[in-house]
């Protein structure tokens, strides 16, 4: 499978690029700017798609166990896949953020009224 050769250039700027983009996700968790669920998430998923151009026997297998012809179109295949599964996560929670939001505005309005209810004088208009 001559096809499937990768040059030892190659393989060290991925895995440059993958040390980079580890430490930038080891330094957002370090400032609190990522959850340690999504930066473990993303430290895995990094390591998965970069042991499949690193280590070459790796990618070998995953194409030939997915019938597609070249390397390259099995880690396009993949980040297609892995993209879709990202949007889907990120729609279930924005669907729970949502719900949240909403019951949170609506016990926001009922303590509001029960407030205007207790103290006659505290108005929307004096706020």
């Amino acid at each position: 499978m001559k096809y499937l050769d990768i040059s030892l250039r190659s393989k060290l700027i991925v895995a440059l690029i993958a040390l980079v983009f580890i430490t930038y996700i080891i330094s957002l968790l370090y400032k609190n700017k990522m959850s340690a669920s999504f930066a473990l998430g993303w430290i895995i998923v990094t390591i998965i798609a970069t042991s499949g151009i690193v280590f070459h026997p790796v990618l070998k297998f995953i194409t030939f166990i997915s019938g597609v012809r070249t390397g390259a179109n099995t880690l396009t295949l993949y980040a297609f896949v892995f993209i879709f599964a990202v949007l889907i996560v990120f729609s279930i929670q924005l669907s729970t953020l949502y719900s949240q939001n909403k019951k949170l505005s609506q016990q926001v309005a009922l303590l509001r009224t029960r407030l205007e209810k207790l103290e006659p004088g505290n108005s929307r208009e004096t706020q």
